[in-house]
């Protein structure tokens, strides 16, 4: 499991998610499979951190996503 802080909201990313990669592989072939399976990783990072924000924004002290 790869733990880190992203602007102060902490994030735990499964190695589960490279799951994500094999729903791509019927689209894309070899390396074109890397920057399509980080994208998706980044777009869930933003969703994700979005209702940590809003959380804390509205008085929470700790946000379990």
């Amino acid at each position: 499991m790869l733990t880190f802080q992203f602007f102060g909201v902490p994030m735990r990313i499964h190695l589960s998610f490279l799951l994500v990669a094999f729903f791509g592989l019927g689209l894309f072939e070899g390396w074109e499979l890397v920057p399509w399976t980080l994208g998706v990783l980044i777009a869930v990072l933003l969703h994700e951190s979005g209702h940590a924000f809003t959380a804390r924004a509205f008085g929470a002290t700790s946000v379990t996503v």
